[in-house]
């Protein structure tokens, strides 16, 4: 049977625009891939920034450290008997300001 005018079922399927269909899904695919993207970026970078305050932190404590060794170091140095009396005082007040 022969039809006439406009047959929207042929027009689909029988090499019309259903691959059109299929770019759009692509393209919005393709945007959704990118603002997760930029979504993650974001998330990221803001992890990133808080990062040094911990670093300062962890570096806070290794000063501390080094000092509670410095410390150490000069009480064992004067318990052996290698500086005196008045260069362990002079040595520990500065340590200690």
């Amino acid at each position: 049977m022969m039809r006439f005018g406009w047959d929207p079922s042929s027009f689909m399927f029988d090499g019309g625009i259903w691959w059109m269909g299929a770019i759009f899904l692509a393209l919005r695919l393709v945007v959704l891939a990118i603002i997760i993207l930029i979504v993650y970026k974001l998330f990221k970078q803001q992890s990133n920034k808080a990062r040094p305050i911990e670093t300062m932190k962890v570096e806070e404590n290794k000063t501390k450290n080094s000092e509670d060794d410095a410390l150490r170091i000069l009480r064992e140095r004067y318990a052996k008997g290698e500086i005196d009396t008045e260069e362990y005082q002079h040595r520990k007040s500065e340590l200690q300001s």
